[in-house]
């Protein structure tokens, strides 16, 4: 709700481009939830289970930024077929979280380390978060002109 007001404001009131407007909220609602598992997963920081709770729900809010990110770019780099690059990028990410389930319970019964599946999932974020601010687009596509 929020991270699309604030896209559309960036983009029509203050006349951001849309490319750096992407990458803005992409980033910061990757690499915010990957600092919040982080510290999540340190048990010097989250001190009790309630306090790791409240630091991956507070990385779950800042991933709602990405709304205004990824989830509005094939808009803008492919309109004609928006719902064919969106599509193809859900099924990436569908079966990601797919095969994740099985890993993270193998590598908890194998090392009962919450701090490993944590930071293993904060990583995937910074290197998406890396990923994006390399490929984002902002133009349409010359393949979507066709």
């Amino acid at each position: 709700f929020l991270a699309g007001y604030l896209a559309d404001y960036m983009i029509s009131a203050r006349r951001w481009p849309k490319r750096d407007v992407r990458r803005g909220l992409q980033v910061i609602g990757m690499l915010g939830p990957a600092t919040c598992l982080v510290l999540a997963g340190n048990p010097q920081v989250a001190s009790s289970p309630e306090v790791a709770a409240g630091f991956v729900t507070v990385g779950l809010g800042l991933s709602a930024l990405t709304l205004g990110g990824v989830s509005a770019n094939h808009l803008d780099v492919a309109p004609r077929h928006a719902g064919v690059v969106f599509g193809a990028g859900n099924t990436a990410a569908t079966f990601a979280g797919f095969v994740s389930v099985p890993v993270t319970g193998y590598l908890l019964d194998k090392t009962a380390s919450w701090s490993l599946v944590l930071g293993i999932a904060a990583m995937h974020y910074v290197v998406g978060a890396v990923a994006w601010v390399f490929m984002a687009g902002g133009d349409v596509l010359e393949e979507d002109r066709m």
